[in-house]
């Protein structure tokens, strides 16, 4: 299951091509294997620390890349100020990167802009937050001046250093959309449609699996216990009381497999930086 993860996380497409609000993508060469250490993977870590890991995979198979340092706590009166996903040399350029994987959902009743109506299924999260946040808060974190002796220690300075982000993201647009093309986003990153609660009638005949949130990054697979229509509504009702909008894993009767949300229009208000 591990590997099927780590293909699947360096296989999704960046989330823009270039450069976006000033934060340009780092572009990992394509690798020449497929085999993920799993003997060395840490147990229990949440899932944005499982992403990290197989990044520091990818970055350590990376030809002419030397990684020197990962998740580096800034840490100063013995307050942690932020921390530094990796730090390496790509063809002996010192470079500073950010990882994000996150799930988004269209919602053009959020926000004003293509960038604000990307928002978390649990209404808690936002494209356009993460971004700012990135280049007012972690990037800059690099230039501290608290920063600068442990750049020292690794014989670097921070006006030396590159900055890319690493952003990769799976994104789901609202059932029986027309829209697939947007101005920002690489579209290849649709990987399937959200449904409110008052849809759920439409997909009587399917069969479905709700997945842990541990296993969504994961491609489908039919080896489940796929169960049917009143149990899972049943199971999103649960959902719903927990505030949760799960992602659910959809069979059509003709065996035509979907990747779907099922999202509670409620909470805008949650939404926060």
């Amino acid at each position: 299951m591990l590997q099927e993860k780590f293909t699947e996380v360096i296989q999704t497409p960046n989330l823009w091509t270039g450069t976006l609000l000033g934060l340009s993508q780092f572009n990992v060469p394509d690798l020449t294997f497929t085999k993920y250490p799993e003997h060395q993977h840490p147990n229990n870590l949440r899932l944005g620390k499982q992403i990290e890991s197989f990044v520091d995979c990818q970055l350590q198979n990376t030809p002419q890349l030397v990684l020197l340092d990962k998740n580096l706590q800034i840490i100063y009166n013995k307050r942690t100020l932020g921390e530094i996903d990796f730090l390496f040399t790509y063809k002996q350029q010192p470079v500073h990167l950010e990882v994000v994987y996150k799930f988004y959902i269209y919602n053009p009743s959020v926000g004003k802009t293509e960038l604000e109506h990307w928002i978390g299924p649990n209404n808690k999260d936002c494209l356009i937050y993460k971004l700012e946040k990135l280049r007012n808060k972690q990037l800059p974190l690099l230039h501290k001046e608290e920063t600068q002796t442990y750049l020292q220690s690794l014989g670097l300075h921070s006006k030396s250093i590159k900055q890319y982000v690493y952003f990769k993201a799976q994104l789901f647009i609202p059932f029986q959309s027309n829209k697939n093309t947007f101005q920002y986003i690489n579209k290849a990153c649709i990987k399937g449609f959200y449904i409110t609660q008052d849809q759920l009638h439409l997909f009587s005949n399917y069969s479905f699996y709700i997945p842990s949130k541990y296993d969504w990054i994961m491609p489908i697979n039919t080896n489940v216990e796929w169960i049917e229509y009143n149990t899972f509504k049943a199971c999103i009702i649960t959902c719903k009381n927990n505030n949760q909008a799960p992602l659910c894993w959809l069979k059509h009767p003709d065996g035509t497999l979907y990747k779907c949300f099922v999202y509670f229009e409620t909470g805008f208000n949650k939404i926060k930086q």
